[in-house]
């Protein structure tokens, strides 16, 4: 009997239930992401895109201004792209301003009514893709910038999908007469956050 004893206890111990006994550990992991708007590049990321896109002879044979349809055509030949932009933002609704200044001789300063002008005209128009639909922003160089405006949606993934063109070329009233120098403008695009 008492080799049965020694015998039952140790088998007590392997065949009993075990004592279960459980630790959780929770981590939480937080973050955030900022409002913000970055050009994507091939090599990376920059706050800014930009080029020089140099039209050559602005004007015809008889000084007048070159037609709107050759430099809006020169314009998207010359940049080949580069006045583009792939921009992506973190926000659902970002802004746009565009602003077009006009092209100006500043070393020939004329007068109005002389029939003689340093001042080149055009309408900036830019296209911005957004995920459900393109809507063209313009700004003549004759006027104010124009926005803030709300984009109203995202801006497309894929780009580019800030595209820069120019429309409606010209000199102002009766002063059509180029004076011979060289001309400089710019168009400059918001888009924030």
């Amino acid at each position: 009997m008492r080799k049965l004893m020694i015998l039952a206890v140790p088998a007590m111990l392997i065949a009993g239930p075990a004592l279960a006994q459980n630790a959780t550990g929770t981590v939480i992991i937080n973050g955030t992401v900022g409002n913000k708007c970055s050009v994507l590049t091939g090599s990376g990321t920059s706050g800014t895109w930009g080029t020089t896109v140099n039209l050559g002879e602005l004007s015809q044979s008889d000084g007048t201004l070159r037609t709107s349809a050759s430099l809006s055509n020169d314009f998207n030949t010359v940049a080949a792209g580069a006045q583009n932009a792939h921009v992506v933002c973190t926000t659902a609704n970002p802004t746009i301003t565009v602003n077009a200044d006009p092209l100006v001789n500043t070393a020939v300063p004329t007068v109005s009514g002389s029939g003689y002008t340093n001042t080149i005209h055009y309408q900036a128009d830019v296209t911005v893709n957004k995920v459900s639909s393109s809507t063209v922003y313009p700004n003549d160089s004759n006027a104010a910038a124009s926005g803030p405006t709300a984009l109203g949606d995202r801006l497309a993934a894929a780009g580019p999908n800030v595209i820069i063109a120019t429309s409606n070329w010209r000199t102002l009233g009766t002063d059509s007469q180029l004076v011979a120098g060289s001309y400089s403008g710019q168009i400059v695009v918001t888009i924030t956050p």
